[in-house]
């Protein structure tokens, strides 16, 4: 029984962190190559990268089991069954290898991909910057302005960002401006930056929040391996915690920090409120009607 909670747990966990970097990849995917997004990011493709991703980590758990270091444990200072790290021998590839497979590899995806966005980003916004102060400074009479060449170049330039990510979102609702008079309005110009210094912000505590989360983790079981040192179960305990409060914030992370997403559960929650509410006015003339009857 230990074994099989010490393997889910471990899969459950590598699965999230993969996930992450999965998610970092179709938000570079939808941002940076906007045009190559639809035909690589199909439902095909989105089913094939979720399986691989839980197969790598069902195959990573379950190595301890097939004789990769001295397998599940149950460890009195963690309180959870787990790989015994720590040893100075026969375990030590085995934790080098998560920390490589499950830690370095997925963090590097995750700030490769947000740093291409946040550049990206950057420079969409000093184009619109750009067009803006040009034709701002120009003598031309708006009235007489050809109305489809600004455009094209508009949605040319930030048109085309798939909206079905919260960074999506966020730097498409705040750069696809395809009227020339929203190009005039200084109060636009003014939203504009602040959708950008949301979406920063945004990406920046994606990656603070995973950093903290999982570094303790890693970074614990990686040098207690290495150097035989046993930490104290008042470290021990709070790192662990760390990881299962990364899963818990996830999800307001990429999801109720969306907007998109955030009003759609609203709306649902307001339609799904008032139909249980007309149900029971409903129930309640119907047993009124059959207490007169």
């Amino acid at each position: 029984m230990c074994v099989l909670t010490g393997f889910l747990l471990s899969v459950f966990c590598i699965t999230s962190i993969l996930t992450l970097a999965l998610v970092a990849i179709d938000r570079y995917l939808a941002i940076c190559r906007p045009l190559k997004y639809c035909t690589l990011i199909t439902q095909r493709t989105s089913i094939t990268m979720i399986m691989c991703v839980w197969f790598q980590a069902a195959v990573c758990a379950i190595l301890p089991v097939l004789g990769w270091g001295e397998g599940y444990t149950f460890v009195t200072d963690d309180s959870i069954c787990r790989p015994t790290f720590g040893k100075p021998s026969v375990d030590n590839g085995y934790t080098i290898f998560l920390f490589a497979t499950c830690f370095v590899a997925p963090f590097s995806v995750i700030a490769f991909t947000y740093v291409s966005i946040l550049c990206t980003a950057s420079r969409q916004f000093r184009r619109v910057h750009h067009q803006n102060r040009n034709v701002g400074s120009s003598n031309i009479n708006v009235g007489n302005v050809e109305p489809s060449n600004s455009q094209f170049n508009c949605e040319t330039t930030i048109g085309r960002t798939p909206e079905n990510t919260a960074i999506g979102d966020e730097i498409t609702s705040a750069t696809n401006t395809s009227r020339i008079k929203k190009l005039y309005a200084p109060r636009a110009i003014r939203n504009k930056r602040r959708q950008k210094a949301r979406g920063f912000k945004m990406l920046l505590i994606i990656v603070v929040v995973f950093l903290i989360c999982w570094s303790p983790y890693f970074v614990m079981i990686f040098y207690s391996s290495i150097n035989n040192y046993r930490f104290s179960k008042a470290v021990k305990v709070p790192t662990m915690l760390l990881t299962f409060l990364n899963s818990a914030l996830n999800p307001f992370l990429y999801g109720f920090l969306n907007g998109k997403f955030r009003d759609s559960l609203w709306n649902f929650l307001r339609q799904n409120l008032a139909v249980c509410k007309c149900g029971k006015q409903n129930a309640v003339q119907e047993s009124r009607v059959f207490h007169i009857n």
